[in-house]
């Protein structure tokens, strides 16, 4: 049986025969799926994921509207790619209709709005949907992986270079500083190949490879079976700033009437390496700095957004969008390691805009999220 065979049977057997929409017969599969098929090393992983959709099969009785975005990201997930953001989705869901505040009544999603009531109207778009929408809170939402960016334009890149080169299997652990900026790799990917397939000789097997493109970047290759290891050096606020693009790109999402808050959730198999470290409160120290920055921008900036969103087709100002930006909410997933309920397999904390044109602070969704025992971040001191 294959593993998605497996992980069919086990949506079917949750949320009713004929849920899995899928084809079971390919081999390959992604990380969820694989360990919900290797229970002998993933068991702990595998009972809070059938747990989690339980919850989820639960709440969409209640509420039959959750049902159309539930079962879309359940099948999604079956995905090799692009199966992270569906899997964040699940985890944010289930999050909120874990409280009694916000139970399944309480809750809508896709909520679809004309692009002139948000700032997806100076991108010349109509429409725009939102994820997760709390009347009752007074939020609108857009949820998303805190996803390695870097690691997947680089994973991409090593596939593309495997095909080139006739391999079917072949480690390759990149080496470049966690602070250095996603899009350089975005920007310099052509490049980036051609140099992996010209100076990369298969028959000598060459242990290491520096890059000439972008400084700091390095490769090694296990060609034969083995384990590989890497050092990055790494500062939390560069990091931030090097991301501060990210949040620009989801400006479409950024109401005008009532205030938007981005989800960003934390998944060990789906994040950048530098997010799992986290007794050392990586995730909320970049949280903390990448948030801060972005709202600071709101009283100092006179840059067009649309010099880092060149999708943005009005001369509207950073400062400005930034405005239009509530609040961050972080999600951390510890449901690989940690035994328990919906509330304990989550760590949520958050970074609000006290320059918000729809500010946050002191209201009622801080209430609910300190009652939850969510870290503020504006204020920690984080070691």
């Amino acid at each position: 049986m294959t593993k998605l065979k497996t992980y069919a049977e086990l949506i079917d057997n949750i949320f009713g025969p004929g849920t899995a929409n899928f084809k079971t017969d390919p081999s390959t599969s992604n990380s969820v799926v694989g360990a919900i098929a290797n229970t002998e090393n993933y068991g702990v992983f595998a009972n809070n994921f059938e747990s989690r959709l339980r919850r989820l099969n639960s709440a969409l009785i209640v509420n039959q509207n959750l049902k159309s975005p539930i079962i879309k990201a359940v099948n999604n997930l079956a995905k090799l790619n692009g199966w992270e953001g569906y899997y964040a989705e699940l985890v944010a869901l289930d999050y909120f209709l874990s409280d009694e505040e916000t139970k399944p009544n309480d809750i809508e999603t896709e909520v679809i709005v004309p692009a002139s009531t948000t700032l997806a109207s100076e991108l010349g778009m109509c429409n725009i949907d939102y994820d997760i929408c709390i009347p009752s809170l007074r939020i609108v939402t857009d949820v998303k992986i805190l996803s390695n960016k870097s690691g997947g334009i680089l994973e991409g890149i090593f596939n593309d270079f495997r095909n080139a080169k006739g391999i079917s299997h072949l480690t390759i652990q990149a080496e470049y500083s966690e602070n250095q900026d996603y899009n350089a790799f975005q920007e310099h990917r052509r490049v980036l190949l051609d140099e992996l397939i010209k100076e990369i000789d298969t028959a000598a097997r060459p242990p290491i490879f520096r890059s000439k493109i972008i400084e700091g970047l390095s490769y090694q290759f296990a060609w034969e079976a083995g384990v590989i290891t890497s050092v990055s050096e790494y500062d939390s606020r560069t990091h931030a700033l090097n991301h501060q693009r990210l949040l620009v790109a989801h400006a479409k999402k950024f109401s005008r009437v009532e205030p938007t808050i981005i989800i960003f959730v934390v998944f060990p198999w789906a994040s950048e390496r530098i997010m799992l470290f986290s007794e050392a409160n990586i995730a909320k120290q970049f949280i903390h700095n990448f948030g801060s920055i972005f709202f600071d921008v709101s009283t100092t900036s006179n840059i067009e957004a649309r010099q880092i969103n060149k999708l943005i087709k009005s001369p509207i100002s950073l400062a400005e969008v930034s405005r239009h930006l509530s609040g961050i909410l972080v999600i951390e997933d510890k449901s690989i390691t940690v035994t328990g309920d919906s509330k304990t397999i989550t760590d949520a904390s958050y970074i609000f805009n006290e320059n918000a044109i729809h500010p946050l602070t002191s209201g009622k969704f801080e209430s609910y999220l300190k009652r939850r025992n969510a870290t503020d971040l504006v204020n920690v001191t984080l070691d």
